[in-house]
């Protein structure tokens, strides 16, 4: 956050404490758009940021795929971490590293809440498969999930992917 909106000062709930990144009326908790510093210096502490930032979100992933403790807690930091990455990355100006990064994170988040297939031990290990066409998500037996009314991790990621790649790379089916 530091990077997308180059704070001088951040907003805090009053009722909680927590810090507020987005502004009032938004509903989704995310900055409209990326504030960049108009001196060079503070475009240099914003790159800063974003590059601390791709680090942290892959050494907290490793970190989390090492993890011995497999509690349900730990599968739902998995998309935050996945799509933040994928993100700073595509911030950073690596669009063919962002689109891997967000076409991943899109296969992850229609397994939790579409087809219910996700798997924390398969995504652990990298063995999780792309979503299979001709599949009715919906004649699934198995729970699907989601973070709460009004958070949909494909939502977000379809937006971020048709932004950077655009409609026709953005969509295509992997192979």
């Amino acid at each position: 956050m530091a990077y997308a909106i180059s704070p001088i000062m951040v907003s805090v709930k009053t009722n909680d404490g927590r810090p507020q990144f987005y502004s009032p009326g938004s509903d989704s908790g995310v900055p409209s758009g990326v504030v960049l510093p108009e001196s060079i210096e503070g475009r240099g502490q914003a790159l800063r940021h974003l590059t601390n930032a791709i680090q942290l979100y892959r050494r907290a992933i490793a970190l989390l795929k090492a993890s011995t403790n497999n509690t349900p807690y730990q599968e739902w930091l998995v998309l935050p971490l996945e799509l933040g990455y994928a993100w700073c990355v595509d911030q950073s100006g690596s669009r063919k590293e962002a689109i891997a990064a967000y076409r991943k994170v899109l296969t992850l988040a229609w397994k939790r809440e579409v087809t219910g297939e996700f798997s924390f031990s398969e995504w652990v290990q990298d063995t999780w498969n792309a979503v299979k066409s001709g599949n009715n998500p919906f004649r699934t037996t198995r729970r699907r999930g989601h973070l709460g009314p009004g958070v949909c991790f494909s939502e977000e990621v379809i937006g971020y992917l048709l932004k950077t790649a655009g409609p026709r790379e953005g969509c295509r089916r992997n192979r």
